[in-house]
């Protein structure tokens, strides 16, 4: 699936749910939990689930039990993700003074993730080269979730 743009917009004051627009899979629903850096996203009938693992750290979407993606990161240096998708590698990299992450696929830079508008708590991912779905799902809600931890921190 080809993807070119995903928007997610917040329904709350305090974003903790998003709707999410854009993907060939139609608009779904973003949750994260109020304290934890968890969530769930529910899309075309399917049900997400975003969690931090108890005992390596990593960041997981999974679906029915099954571990779907895993990201490595960040650490308060290093505003960067390491991403396990299906076998492949893929990045999530902080762009310098920014809220924007660039997405990398085998260290070349493919999309990028940012703020819609510089007065807006809405995120855009734009993927000239495109991205799947679930990937890119998951992308948004670890940006997400990094704003989030930023704003409350």
């Amino acid at each position: 699936m080809t993807l070119t743009q995903l928007d997610a917009t917040p329904t709350t004051w305090l974003a903790v749910g998003y709707d999410v627009r854009g993907s060939s899979m139609g608009t779904g629903r973003l949750r994260f939990q109020w304290r934890d850096e968890a969530g769930r996203l529910d899309v075309a009938g399917r049900r997400y689930r975003i969690m931090r693992g108890e005992e390596d750290g990593l960041y997981i979407l999974e679906r029915r039990g099954r571990r779907i993606a895993s990201a490595a990161g960040p650490t308060e240096h290093a505003r960067n993700f390491e991403i396990d998708y299906r076998g492949e590698r893929w990045e999530l990299r902080a762009r310098p003074k920014r809220h924007a992450f660039k997405i990398l696929r085998r260290g070349r830079r493919v999309a990028e993730i940012g703020p819609a508008s510089w007065y807006r708590r809405h995120a855009r991912l734009e993927a000239p080269a495109g991205i799947d779905d679930e990937l890119a799902y998951f992308m948004m809600g670890l940006t997400l979730l990094w704003w989030r931890r930023k704003r409350i921190a």
